[in-house]
């Protein structure tokens, strides 16, 4: 009796390990695990979904870009461009953390300009309104968001052109 209680114990184990040896193949063969030597990189596609942007700033963006870098070249700032919120922001201890952060974590400004020190505090928001719509309740979050950092925003129409006239805003928050 003892006997026969083993043999289906082991035969149950082999099952089981089987079954799940299976499952866990087609999980693995449904994703894209990144491995440590570079031989395995043949266990990708030779073709995948990814190319590289002709630039990593549109046309409008560049344009600004510009004019905001010749404005500050000689000051003692610094201009990063595409930033994500939850870069320079930080959630005080509160219990409903994740849920603040998960409304920030996919939200960028165009611009922040910070010092030009080790630390790179932020000082400034330029976030560029696309379209109409864009500058009702995203913008009326985010502004909401950096009023309660204590960090300034200048919102921007979107133009294809910028002049100096045109960031004197910019300027005088700074100032």
């Amino acid at each position: 009796m003892l006997y026969i209680f083993i043999a289906i114990l082991i035969l149950l184990t082999i099952g089981i390990n089987y079954l799940l040896s299976k499952t866990m193949k087609k999980r693995v063969e449904n994703k894209y695990i990144l491995k440590k030597d570079e031989e395995d990189l043949d266990d990708f596609p030779e073709i995948m979904p990814y190319e590289q942007k002709n630039s990593f700033l549109n046309l409008d963006e560049r344009n600004l870009y510009s004019v905001l870098k010749k404005e500050f070249e000689d000051r003692e700032y610094r201009i990063e461009s595409k930033v994500n919120i939850s870069d320079i922001m930080i959630i005080k201890h509160h219990r409903k953390r994740q849920e603040f952060y998960d409304r920030i974590k996919n939200i960028t400004i165009d611009f922040l300009i910070c010092n030009n020190d080790r630390e790179f505090k932020p000082l400034l928001g330029v976030k560029l309104d696309y379209t109409a719509e864009e500058a009702s309740k995203e913008n009326k979050f985010v502004d909401a968001v950096f009023k309660n950092a204590e960090i300034p925003l200048v919102h921007l129409k979107l133009k294809k052109n910028y002049e100096l006239e045109d960031i004197k805003e910019v300027l005088n928050k700074l100032d």
